[in-house]
């Protein structure tokens, strides 16, 4: 976002971008029109869903479980 390149520069923020990318499961980062899907989705299509925190992180938590 303009925040992110704000603070660490073009190249930066470019290369915390590619790190990220290539550390999460979905080999991906989510995108400001990604995140607005899915407010959208909760909004018109999740008529059911109650109580709940959304977690957009291209899978990055799924790397705190550890299995023995």
């Amino acid at each position: 976002s303009r925040w992110l390149t704000d603070g660490l520069g073009e190249e930066g923020s470019r290369s915390l971008h590619s790190q990220f990318a290539e550390a999460v499961p979905l080999k991906s980062v989510a995108s400001q029109e990604s995140v607005a899907e899915a407010v959208v989705w909760l909004l018109e299509g999740a008529d059911h869903v109650t109580g709940e925190t959304l977690t957009i992180d291209s899978g990055m938590h799924l790397l705190s479980f550890q299995p023995e």
